[in-house]
């Protein structure tokens, strides 16, 4: 069962399907899931999920399971504790022009989640 976003704007709701439409084009079997405060992609083969995004009225932020140092552009998570570990880095959508980045990390996000299933 879905929920309705309760923070999303129509614009961060556009931005929203726009990354959904673009990661099922390039993922085909990844599932995407909306809670009040949170959407999030997962790999049905780890049964993990590798990105979780908060939408704002004004941006998302997209929690990725990629080190800060992949992209200029990625900043450390302001989260603690497991979470950290989980998603060490977080990518600031807050325009349209972000979503082709946004898009890209989530792929890599979850190339390295699967990596990960494989190692272990």
């Amino acid at each position: 069962m879905s929920e309705t976003l309760v923070t999303v704007s129509v614009e961060t709701r556009k931005w929203l399907e726009t990354i959904k439409a673009n990661v099922s084009k390039e993922i085909p079997s990844t599932k995407y899931y909306e809670r009040k405060h949170w959407a999030s992609f997962k790999n049905p083969s780890t049964n993990r999920r590798f990105a979780q995004l908060n939408p704002l009225a004004k941006e998302i932020r997209l929690f990725v399971k990629l080190p800060v140092s992949f992209d200029i552009r990625l900043e450390p998570t302001p989260s603690s504790r497991s979470w950290a570990e989980t998603y060490p880095s977080i990518f600031k959508i807050k325009s349209g022009q972000d979503i082709e980045k946004a898009t890209y990390l989530i792929i890599e996000s979850h190339k390295s989640d699967s990596e990960k299933q494989i190692r272990i």
